[in-house]
């Protein structure tokens, strides 16, 4: 009996170990394809909160991730969010998603003459988003 207690008290520690999975990507822009460096990549709602910033390729990796189910969200300035559900986490499996991104929809720079220097400033006001008479008129 004494083999038996220390065969299961050697195997315990390797099953609850190898509970967990990974998911790796990348996120890129939808327009160009190029690679967005720094994108947050989380996976919703859960405790504690996983996630990973990607690295200059663009790659993100989460890992030791309990097993289960999980919707995953990328953020980056600028880009609107990109949600991804069902992603499947099984044991010992490293799970591939990649997201896309598109640029939001903001305006293109305001150029404004300021004396002998040109400014260039961005309109953050959604009512002047239009309006690109600003400044002095020459």
């Amino acid at each position: 009996m004494s083999k038996t207690l220390i065969a299961f008290f050697l195997i315990l520690p390797a099953m609850a170990f190898s509970q967990t999975g990974s998911i790796r990507g990348q996120v890129t822009d939808a327009r160009t394809g190029e690679p967005l460096v720094g994108a947050n990549v989380i996976v919703i709602g859960s405790k504690p909160g996983y996630g990973a910033a990607t690295d200059v390729s663009g790659m993100f990796l989460i890992y030791k991730l309990p097993l289960g189910e999980y919707v995953l969200k990328a953020s980056y300035v600028d880009y609107q969010s990109v949600i991804i559900q069902n992603v499947n986490v099984s044991d010992g499996i490293t799970t591939e998603v990649n997201f896309t991104m598109r640029a939001e929809g903001k305006p293109e720079p305001v150029v404004v003459k300021a004396g002998d220097s040109t400014v260039v400033q961005r309109d953050t006001t959604k009512a002047n988003q239009g309006d690109t008479s600003q400044g002095n008129k020459e």
